[in-house]
């Protein structure tokens, strides 16, 4: 099927009957507590290297990510590549295990503390396929198929719920960027980051009385597609180029996020409506 057609069909919820069964290949529990206390983060509990790992689910990440004192833990060596120190280690998730290479950073106390190992970028966590992450119900999925059989999956998750393609904007760089609206409805290119517990958007967008003590935008509303979220109390965060805002878990704790490891297609993004 042509590409235009598939993006057509995204923004509908008519399935065709003649799509092949939905199918996911492997499941993964999401968690929101860490060493006993709740986390404002989403973690999903892998096996890295043949050991147990908390990690941070991070769509705003680029790569995956594990903490030196974890790497120590293993006993592995890890190596140079570009610049940066990394190791290849397998990845287990539900039942399924692929071979990852991740990138060592130093020990961050308060997630040593918490027992959390690293971050996992989900987006990367299949070669082929999709994976979905279903905040709300709390599993993360992996998907085989076509385009088709994950648009019927992801209307079974929520025969009630509003399902859109959201196309993909720059940077292409292993990170989630979408349109969003804000305020006003100027569109701003912005990423997808499960790993930040509330949404940031550059101080530029604003009127300077908006902003008032130059942290934070209260009473703001946000759009991604045709999906209404606000009032929100939105931070200040410095400009980065291209990218103007970061939506984070004040928003996607009520989304299911469907990502084609293909990015040439869309991000599908669900408002489950019980």
């Amino acid at each position: 099927m042509p590409l235009l057609a598939l993006l057509a069909l995204c923004a509908c919820r008519t399935i065709t009957p003649a799509a092949p069964p939905p199918s996911a290949t492997w499941e993964a529990p999401i968690v929101f507590e860490a060493g006993g206390r709740p986390s404002a983060l989403p973690l999903v509990q892998a096996i890295v290297g043949g050991k147990p790992a908390l990690l941070v689910l991070d769509t705003g990440a680029a790569e995956t990510r594990l903490q030196a004192w974890f790497v120590k833990s293993l006993e592995k060596e890890p190596t140079d590549s570009e610049g940066h120190r990394v190791v290849e280690l397998p990845l287990q998730l539900g039942t399924s295990t692929t071979t990852a290479k991740w990138r060592l950073v130093e020990t961050d106390p308060a997630l040593r503390e918490q027992g959390i190992a690293g971050t996992l970028s989900p987006q990367h966590a299949v070669g082929k396929g999709a994976v979905a992450i279903d905040f709300p119900r709390k599993r993360l999925f992996g998907l085989d198929g076509k385009p088709n059989a994950w648009l019927r999956w992801l209307d079974e998750r929520s025969p009630k719920g509003q399902v859109e393609a959201l196309p993909r904007t720059a940077p292409f760089d292993g990170r989630l960027h979408v349109m969003t609206r804000v305020g006003d409805g100027r569109e701003v290119s912005t990423r997808l980051a499960s790993g930040e517990a509330r949404s940031s958007y550059a101080a530029s967008l604003f009127d300077a009385k908006l902003v008032g003590d130059g942290q934070h935008v209260a009473g703001l509303h946000l759009r991604v597609g045709q999906s209404e979220f606000g009032p929100l109390d939105v931070l200040i965060a410095p400009p980065e180029e291209k990218v103007e805002g970061h939506l984070g878990m004040d928003v996607l704790q009520g989304a299911v996020l469907l990502v084609p490891v293909h990015e040439l297609h869309p991000i599908w993004f669900m408002t489950p409506r019980e």
